[in-house]
C-alpha cells in the first residue's frame, strides 16, 4: 500500500505540474501570486533569540533578500482576495539559502495533494458554480479562507503565515517542525478585515460595490511607503517537537498550530528598501526546494497525507522553468493597466498638481507610481529611449487593425494580379510598370519624373523636404567648375555669384556612406541645385561619390538623357533610405516616442500638459512597435527594398540619432540653420510656408492653453510634475534628449511653450511632411527606387539607353513589396488636427474657447492652400490641415 499510495501521489503529481508548465509557458503567469511586486531588502538574525540553535539563524547574522508581496488569485488588488509574502534569502533571481513563502491567515483551503487538485479543478471550471460546493464539502477548510482574505489598505500592516511545515533539525541533532510568520512592524493585527455581509458571497472575492481604486493601488502604495523610508516586519517562527507516530495533522497546512503551546518567537528582523523593476521581478521565483542542511521538507505518504502539498510545490520547478522559457520566447507580458471606470460618475477634474484636493493627491502620486511600471523605458542599444513594453491600452483599436490588415490583403492581391500580367512581357521599357497598377492608381508623378524641375521639385515639396542646404562655399570634395553647368545658369551668372545671392543649394547624403550594403548598389552622392531668375530649384551637378576622382565623374544635365536619368535615381535611391529610416521615422516616429513614454511617467492624466500631448501621442506606441518588430525585421518591408536592409537601416538610424537634437524639431530654427528660410531667396518652398503657418497657428494655441494654467513662470517653476518630466527627458541615462531649452529645465512659460509646440508639430505636420507623400513618390519605383541593382556609372563613356535604365531598377517583387509598403503607409488621415476626437480637456470651457479659435485658424491656413494649389503646376497637399493626422499613427 505505501507503494501504491507514493505510486498515486507521483503520477497526480506529475499530471498537475505538467499542465500547470504548459499553461505557464504560454501564458507567462506564475501559477498563483501573480499580481505582485518584487523588493530588494534585507535579513538579520536577533542578537539574542530563544529558537532551537543553528548555525543558518546564528545571532546577529544578516543575509540580503528579494522580498514579493502579491495577491494570490486575480490581477486587481482592490478585490476579496488572500495577500502573500516572499522571502528569499539573497539577492538572486533563483537560487538562495533559503525561500519562505507565507500568506494571509493561520489556514489554507486545502490539506492535501487530492484536495489542491479538486480546489484548482473547481477554480477552472468557474468559482461562481463550483468552487461553492467545495467549500460546503470541507467547512474547516472555508472557514480558513475567510480568515485569510482581506481589503487591505496596504502590505505593509497585515501578518503572513507559510501554513505548510518543514523539517528542522537542531545544532544538538534534535528534530523539529517550523511554521513562519511576517509580522508588521507594529506588530498589531491584520487590517482590511471583510464584514460579515462582505462574505456572504466570499468565494466570488469580488471587489467592494462602487470600488474605484486602481487595480494597482496596493502596489503603487507600497512604493510610495518605500520612498519615504524602509518598511520593517518582524520575521517570527513556530516550532514543534517531531515525535515518533503521532498523528500527521500536525503538517495539515489547512490546520494551525495552537499558539499557546506552540508561541511565536521572534527571529529577525526585515527591513525592505528598494522596489525591483517589474523585469527584473518576473524572473525572481521562490522555490521550496531552497533551504539550508538543517532543514528539509517532510516525506509525503500518499496523495491523502498532509505532507503532499509541500511535496507537490517541491515539483513545480518545471513551472517555473517552463515560465522562464516563455519570457525568452515571447517576451515578458506588459504590467497590468487600471482600467476600472466604475462607479466614477464624472471624471475628475483637470488640474496642476499643487491645485489636488488633500483627499486625493496621495491617490494622484500612487497613480504617477503606477504609470511607470506600465510605462518602463528601454534606452540601452542606441536607439531613441522607448517603450520596453506595449501597454495593453496603447494597442491599436480593432478598428485600425482590421482597416491595416484589409489594406495590406489589397495590396497582396494587387501585387498577386501584376505578377501574373509580368510574365506575357519582358521588363524592357518603362511601360512596363504600368502592369504595377491592376487595383491601384498610378502615381502622377509617372509623367512627369524624368523632368529636372521634378527632380528640383521633391527636393524642396517633396516626401523628404528637410534635408536640402543653402550654399555658401562649394565643398572641395565636389569642384564643380562654371564651365560644367554654364547652360544651366542664367545669362551673366556664375556659381560664385549665385552663391553669394543665395541661390546655390546641396543635397549631400554622406550619412548614407560607410555601411554595408544588402541590397543591389548605393552610391554616396552628393548633389548642387540652382534656384534660377523663374524661381525654379533646377539641377546643376551630381557626383555619386563624396570624393572626386578619375573614375568619378560629376554628372549635369548636358550628358545624354539616359545617362542622367539614371544617376538622378542612384540620387533618388539615397534619398529614399534617408528618409524612410532618419527623416520619417527617426525624427518623427522614434524621438516622440521618448516624449510619450515620459509623459505617462511623470504626468499624471489630468495635468494640463498631459491632456494638451495626448490627443497627438494616440496609438504612437502601438505603431512604433509594429515598425521595429515587422518594418525593421529580417525578412520585412525594408529589409527586402532598401539597399542597407534591416541591421544596415538600424545602423544608420543610430548614427544619426547621435547626431539629432530637439532643435531639429523646431521648424524656424530648423529653417534657419539650413539656410532655407528666406523667401526670396527660395521661392515656391511650400514645406516651408506651409508648415510656417501651422507652426504659427500651434503656437498661438499652445501659448493660450499655458497661460490659463500658469498665469506666471513661478507657477510653472513649482509644478513637481512638469520638472519630474522636463528632468527624466533630459537625463542622459534616461530620456537622452539633447538640445532642449535652458539646458533641459524649464523656469519659463515661453520654453515650455517652445518644447510643446515643437513635440506636437513633429506628431502632426512634420509626420504628414514626411510620410503622406510616399505612395505619391515611392508609389513609381522609377522616380524613386529602394535601391539599385547595377553599378552606378563611373565615366560618361556609355550614353545608356532604357532599357539599361529599366535594367538597374528592383525587379517585380521588390518594386511590389516597396509599393505594398507605402501603399499602407500613406493611408488618408482618420482624425484630422485640431478636431480632438478623443476627451480633451473636459470641463474646462475656457480652453475649449480656445479650441474654437484654433480650428478657425486651421480652416483659414487650409483655404489660403488650397487657394495658391490651385495656380501651381505640382499642387503641395501634405500640410494642408484637412490632411494632417491628429497622432503620427492616425
Amino acid at each position: 500500500m505505501h507503494v501504491l499510495g507514493k505510486l498515486g501521489l507521483w503520477l497526480m503529481v506529475a499530471g498537475i505540474i505538467a499542465l500547470v508548465a504548459m499553461n505557464s509557458l504560454f501564458s507567462r503567469r506564475r501559477m498563483s501570486h501573480d499580481n505582485g511586486m518584487v523588493c530588494r531588502a534585507r535579513i538579520k538574525v536577533l542578537d539574542d533569540v530563544a529558537i532551537p540553535p543553528s548555525a543558518f539563524f546564528a545571532p546577529g547574522k544578516e543575509y540580503p533578500c528579494r522580498f514579493r508581496h502579491a495577491s494570490v488569485s486575480f490581477a486587481d488588488d482592490a478585490r476579496l482576495v488572500v495577500r502573500s509574502a516572499s522571502l528569499k534569502f539573497s539577492d538572486t533571481d533563483h537560487q538562495s539559502p533559503l525561500d519562505i513563502m507565507m500568506n494571509t491567515g493561520t489556514a489554507g483551503p486545502f490539506s492535501n495533494a487530492w484536495h489542491f487538485l479538486k480546489f484548482m479543478i473547481a477554480t477552472i471550471r468557474g468559482r461562481e458554480k463550483h468552487i461553492k460546493p467545495y467549500l460546503d464539502q470541507y467547512p474547516d477548510l472555508a472557514k480558513g479562507i475567510t480568515q485569510s482574505i482581506c481589503y487591505p489598505d496596504t502590505f505593509a500592516l497585515l501578518n503572513y503565515h507559510s501554513k505548510t511545515a518543514l523539517g528542522y533539525r537542531d545544532s544538538n541533532g534534535k528534530d523539529w517542525y517550523i511554521k513562519f510568520k511576517l509580522a508588521p512592524w507594529d506588530r498589531g493585527p491584520d487590517r482590511g478585515r471583510p464584514t460579515d455581509e462582505e462574505l456572504e458571497q466570499f468565494w466570488l472575492q469580488a471587489p467592494k460595490e462602487g470600488e474605484t481604486r486602481s487595480r494597482n493601488f496596493l502596489k503603487d502604495e507600497y512604493r510610495r511607503r518605500i520612498k519615504q523610508g524602509p518598511v520593517k516586519y518582524h520575521l517570527q517562527a513556530q516550532f514543534h517537537p517531531v515525535t515518533p507516530g503521532e498523528d500527521r495533522i500536525v503538517l495539515d497546512c489547512g490546520v494551525a498550530w495552537d499558539e499557546e503551546s506552540h508561541p511565536w518567537q521572534d527571529l529577525a528582523e526585515v527591513e525592505v528598501y528598494e522596489v525591483v523593476p517589474t523585469d527584473e521581478g518576473n524572473i525572481t521565483w521562490y522555490d521550496v526546494n531552497n533551504h539550508p542542511p538543517n532543514m528539509y521538507i517532510p516525506e509525503a505518504q500518499s496523495i491523502l497525507d498532509p505532507a503532499s502539498i509541500n511535496y507537490l510545490r517541491a515539483k513545480d520547478g518545471l513551472a517555473k522553468r517552463a515560465r522562464m522559457q516563455g519570457y525568452q520566447w515571447f517576451g515578458q507580458l506588459p504590467p497590468l493597466v487600471d482600467d476600472r471606470q466604475g462607479g466614477r460618475c464624472a471624471l475628475p477634474r483637470i488640474c496642476l498638481p499643487a491645485d489636488e484636493p488633500d483627499a486625493t493627491s496621495e491617490m494622484r502620486a500612487d497613480e504617477l507610481i503606477s504609470q511607470r511600471d506600465i510605462y518602463v523605458f528601454k534606452s540601452d542599444d542606441g536607439l531613441p529611449p522607448y517603450a520596453k513594453y506595449l501597454p495593453k491600452n496603447e494597442e491599436f483599436t480593432t478598428a485600425k487593425s482590421r482597416g491595416m490588415i484589409k489594406t495590406m490583403g489589397y495590396g497582396l492581391l494587387n501585387g498577386f494580379i501584376s505578377e501574373f500580367e509580368e510574365i506575357f512581357e519582358r521588363r524592357r521599357s518603362l511601360a512596363t510598370f504600368d502592369r504595377h497598377y491592376p487595383l491601384w492608381k498610378k502615381p502622377p508623378v509617372s509623367d512627369r519624373f524624368g523632368s529636372d524641375l521634378e527632380f528640383g521639385r521633391q527636393r524642396m515639396n517633396g516626401v523628404n523636404p528637410v534635408l536640402i542646404k543653402r550654399c555658401t562655399r562649394l565643398p572641395d570634395k565636389f569642384p564643380v567648375t562654371n564651365d560644367m553647368v554654364k547652360p544651366q545658369l542664367d545669362e551673366g551668372d556664375t556659381l560664385s555669384k549665385a552663391a553669394r545671392r543665395g541661390s546655390l543649394y546641396l543635397l549631400d547624403h554622406e550619412a548614407v556612406g560607410g555601411i554595408p550594403i544588402k541590397n543591389g548598389y548605393l552610391a554616396v552622392p552628393i548633389s548642387l541645385f540652382y534656384c534660377n531668375g523663374r524661381g525654379q530649384l533646377v539641377p546643376l551637378a551630381i557626383q555619386l561619390e563624396q570624393q572626386s576622382g578619375p573614375d568619378v565623374p560629376i554628372f549635369t544635365p548636358n550628358d545624354p538623357y539616359w545617362l542622367w536619368t539614371t544617376v538622378k535615381a542612384y540620387v533618388q535611391a539615397a534619398d529614399a533610405l534617408y528618409h524612410e529610416v532618419a527623416s520619417h521615422l527617426l525624427r518623427t516616429h522614434m524621438v516622440m516616442e521618448t516624449f510619450v513614454v515620459a509623459t505617462h511617467r511623470q504626468l499624471h492624466h489630468r495635468h494640463p500638459v498631459h491632456q494638451l500631448l495626448l490627443p497627438h501621442f494616440h496609438a504612437t506606441l502601438a505603431i512604433n512597435h509594429s515598425a521595429r518588430s515587422v518594418m525593421l525585421a529580417p525578412g520585412g518591408p525594408i529589409d527586402k527594398t532598401l539597399s542597407l536592409g534591416a541591421a544596415g537601416c538600424m545602423e544608420l538610424l543610430k548614427c544619426e540619432y547621435q547626431k539629432w537634437d530637439f532643435s531639429q524639431c523646431h521648424l524656424p530654427s530648423d529653417l534657419k540653420n539650413r539656410g532655407v528660410d528666406d523667401v526670396k531667396k527660395l521661392p515656391q518652398y511650400f514645406y516651408r510656408d506651409d508648415g510656417l503657418l501651422i507652426w504659427q497657428a500651434l503656437d498661438r494655441f499652445v501659448g493660450s492653453v499655458l497661460a490659463h494654467w500658469y498665469p506666471d513662470d513661478a507657477a510653472l517653476a513649482s509644478d513637481a510634475e512638469l520638472q519630474a518630466w522636463i528632468a527624466e527627458l533630459a537625463d542622459p541615462e534616461v530620456g537622452k534628449v539633447k538640445g532642449l531649452p535652458e539646458g533641459g529645465k524649464l523656469t519659463q512659460r515661453d520654453s515650455l511653450q517652445q518644447v510643446l509646440t515643437a513635440i506636437i508639430f513633429t506628431c502632426t505636420a512634420e509626420h504628414a511632411s514626411v510620410n503622406n507623400g510616399q505612395y505619391d513618390m515611392f508609389g513609381y519605383p522609377p522616380n524613386v527606387p529602394g535601391s539599385m541593382y547595377a553599378p552606378y556609372p563611373t565615366s560618361k563613356a556609355n550614353a545608356m539607353s532604357e532599357e539599361d535604365f529599366v535594367a538597374c531598377l528592383p525587379n517585380h517583387g521588390k518594386c511590389d513589396a516597396q509599393m505594398q509598403m507605402v501603399y499602407l503607409l500613406s493611408q488618408p488621415t482618420r482624425w484630422q488636427i485640431g478636431n480632438f476626437e478623443q476627451p480633451y480637456f473636459h470641463g474646462v470651457q475656457q480652453i475649449w474657447h480656445m479650441v474654437k479659435d484654433f480650428r478657425a485658424e486651421l480652416a483659414s491656413i487650409s483655404a489660403t492652400i488650397q487657394e495658391r494649389n490651385r495656380g501651381v503646376e505640382v499642387p503641395y497637399r501634405y500640410l494642408d490641415p484637412v490632411q494632417i493626422g491628429e497622432s503620427i499613427a492616425i
